[in-house]
């Protein structure tokens, strides 16, 4: 099997600027309604202000990723928030030499963390049974 790389596997689909700030209108009202209730150290509101980029992608289903002032970004798409990611991503991170810095000392039980987690998922009115996260982990 060979590899390709030299394609990319979507394609890039030019938008107009007025196409991309209404996907900002559309979409900041879910981005502002996260950033509260999962209690974000973002700028509240989050308006249209603090964005810093907006990218369409044109997969399957339309989708837009925001960035805001602080190095959060937030994907939208099929209805609602499905990523979000802080200043300190651990998929970000260019300079190699600091992945021991996501190292650590686990201080939170198994039992804390699956409670964390659903409590997370109550705070955004996901069911638990719609991501199975009633279930044994």
């Amino acid at each position: 099997m060979i590899l390709d790389l030299s394609q990319p596997s979507f394609e890039i689909i030019r938008v107009t600027a007025e196409f991309s700030n209404a996907a900002v209108v559309a979409v900041m009202p879910y981005i502002a309604d996260v950033a509260q209730k999962l209690d974000l150290p973002v700028s509240r509101p989050v308006t249209a202000e603090h964005v810093v980029h907006c990218s369409i992608t044109p997969l399957r289903n339309w989708g837009v990723e925001i960035g805001i002032n602080g190095a959060w970004v937030f994907a939208f798409d099929r209805g609602y928030v499905n990523t979000i990611q802080g200043p300190n991503e651990f998929f970000l991170i260019q300079d190699f030499d600091r992945i021991p810095d996501y190292f650590g000392e686990v201080k939170i039980t198994k039992v804390d963390a699956v409670k964390l987690a659903r409590d997370t998922l109550m705070k955004l009115h996901i069911p638990l049974e719609s991501v199975f996260a009633e279930q044994d982990p």
